[in-house]
């Protein structure tokens, strides 16, 4: 599970969006592997419109123009090739790419009833967003054991920790479910790189109306409950 965000939550922004891609690792390498063969598709694409690659998938860096082909291409082609992750037995995600996003409308007076500002508000509402996207794994009541590996992206993430960090595994009290948190750099893991895209479309399609056609394909992945298996 790769966890980033779109927007600052402030009242400059009109909007505040966290993203989680979902996938199910088939070999070793760890998160900085997994989805390489996806990203780096995805990066041809846009070396193919622009004339070079770029370092790191990042939304803001004028990916709203390509959003579209990027997720088509995501999910007809460079998914069902990918070798880093489970693309059959999709147990529990039942596909092999699932997503799952909470977005909030940050005006300013949502700020103000907060009694916060700046960084401190930042940070509590990006905690209070971890539940809508784990929404999935809290509402798990299976009888298979899994493991629930969380990557986010160190540069903000990192800063929920002291606040919220450390009362992830009480989020889910299943015992089943084993809960492991690690902190990344975005430009070397490509599953932080997606969840950025995700969160980005996501963003530009609930302000701008834009990007319709992959914020539908995002919604048509989301994953709302876990399979089970017995």
């Amino acid at each position: 599970m790769f966890i980033d965000e779109s927007g600052t939550p402030c009242p400059t922004e009109r909007a505040f969006v966290a993203a989680a891609v979902w996938c199910l690792p088939s070999g070793e390498g760890g998160c900085q592997q997994t989805l390489r063969y996806s990203i780096d598709r995805m990066r041809e694409l846009i070396k193919d419109r622009t004339g070079k690659h770029p370092h790191e998938l990042r939304f803001s860096a004028g990916l709203a123009r390509y959003a579209d082909d990027l997720t088509s291409l995501l999910m007809t082609d460079a998914t069902l090739k990918d070798r880093s992750i489970i693309r059959r037995d999709g147990f529990p995600l039942d596909n092999p790419l699932r997503f799952s996003t909470s977005s909030t409308i940050c005006t300013a007076e949502i700020i103000r009833n907060s009694g916060r500002i700046g960084p401190v508000f930042g940070n509590e509402l990006r905690a209070r967003t971890i539940p809508d996207i784990m929404h999935s794994a809290m509402m798990y009541r299976g009888r298979v054991d899994l493991r629930l590996d969380i990557v986010f992206d160190e540069n903000i993430w990192r800063t929920v920790e002291k606040a919220y960090g450390c009362n992830l595994k009480n989020l889910i009290p299943n015992e089943r479910i084993s809960v492991s948190v690690e902190y990344r750099k975005s430009s070397s893991v490509p599953g932080l790189q997606l969840a950025d895209l995700v969160a980005g479309i996501t963003r530009n399609h609930l302000l701008n109306g834009e990007n319709s056609r992959s914020f539908r394909m995002i919604q048509d992945a989301r994953v709302f409950h876990f399979s089970e298996r017995d």
